[in-house]
Formats: C-alpha cells, structure tokens, sequence
C-alpha cells in the first residue's frame, strides 16, 4: 500500500480522475480533499467544513473499473448560487440561511451554509476527511481563503491512499460478487454499468459561451 499527502494545494476539481488512473492500473485506491469552508456540521449555523469530496476505484479486469467519487454536502454549492440567479426554491434540507435556519430561499442559502447529506451522517464522513486531509499540514476549510476570489489560495490539503489487491490474494471475488449483485438482485449504480467511454462528449451552447468569456474575458 502506499500513501500520500499534499499541502498547500488550490482545489482539486474532478477528484475522480485519480483514483480512477490507478484502478486503471488495477490498484483500488481511496482520494479525499478538504475546501474552503461552505458546510455546516453538528448544529452550528456557521460554514465550518467544505464540501469535502470523496472518491474511490476498484480495479475491474476486462472492463472499466468501478469509481464513484461525490461531495459530502447535500447538493454542490453552485446549483445554490444556480437557483438565485432564477430565483428558484431549493429543497428542504439543502442549507441554512444567515442566521442557520433551515431555509428554502435560495438566495438566502447563498449568505448560509451548506448542509451535509444524511444530516449528521454525512458530517461524519465530511470531519473524517478533513482529519485526514490536512493531516500533513494543509489549511483547515474554516480558515482557507476562497478559490474564487482574492490573491491568496486555499492551502488547502488532499489525501491518497492506494493498495493492491494481489497481495491479498482476493483474485476475482470482488468482480463475482459485484456481476451476483446486479445479476440476481437487481442493483443498479451507473459505475458499475459503464462498461465503455464515448468517444465524444456533447456540451450545450449556453456552457461553451460562458467557458469562452471565462477564457477571454477581454
């Protein structure tokens, strides 16, 4: 097995592109990273944590390997700041507002906090990954300057760990029992039905626009 820690780092993006490149290898492998704080945990109506990723790869021989990779929050913070732009509801149990009431007003949840999914569930897991995200010294989420603004990044911290499954001896149980599950009781989860990737992607016109005033903002 082996791990690795990373400090000082801007905000990872697609989390699951890393695991992913190691189950492609055939190692299952486990990535974490913290955020600037967004997130309320434990009752508190100030953002404590980031949304707090997690992504994870099992290696499937033959076939692309098994990743799932989602936040710890119960929605990403920007469908919040989507929906007051349109000035939309959001759903009950999304966030708080400024003053850590559960609020439906989008555009109050943009002056609140996130909340995690599962309610303390998800808190849980969200703590667990900043413990061992910042474990090698990079910035708590409460005290990590945004991404998006100001001439300072996060500092924030990551975590990757990776094991090899031939060491254990474990073979091809794993791939059986995943090929049982959705054979005989009728599990379905989108990672394990992806067996190719397309060769092209489609992106609708209003995206491209925004990327290339993004791009050429002159």
């Amino acid at each position: 097995m082996a791990a690795l820690w990373i400090r000082n780092s801007f905000t990872v993006g697609e989390l699951g592109y890393y695991p992913r490149t190691l189950a492609n290898e055939g190692l299952i492998a486990v990535a974490m990273a913290n955020s600037p704080a967004l997130m309320s945990i434990g009752g508190s109506s100030s953002r404590i944590l980031g949304t707090n990723p997690i992504a994870y790869g099992y290696p499937q021989p033959g076939r692309l390997p098994l990743v799932i990779d989602q936040a710890s929050s119960a929605t990403a913070f920007v469908n919040i700041r989507k929906a007051a732009e349109r000035q939309e509801s959001i759903p009950r149990g999304w966030a708080l507002d400024h003053d850590g009431r559960p609020t439906e007003d989008a555009a109050a949840a943009v002056d609140g906090a996130l909340l995690p999914f599962g309610s303390h569930r998800g808190g849980n897991i969200a703590l667990l990954i900043e413990l061992l995200a910042t474990l090698a010294g990079g910035s708590f989420s409460i005290g990590a300057p945004p991404f998006d603004s100001g001439s300072e990044g996060p500092g924030i911290g990551a975590f990757l760990l990776a094991l090899d499954p031939t060491r254990l001896g474990s073979g091809d149980r794993a791939q059986r029992w995943l090929q049982r599950i959705t054979a005989e009781h009728g599990v379905r989860l989108p990672a394990l039905e992806l067996e190719t990737l397309p060769d092209q992607v489609d992106v609708d016109d209003e995206l491209v626009d925004r990327l290339n005033r993004y791009a050429n903002p002159d």
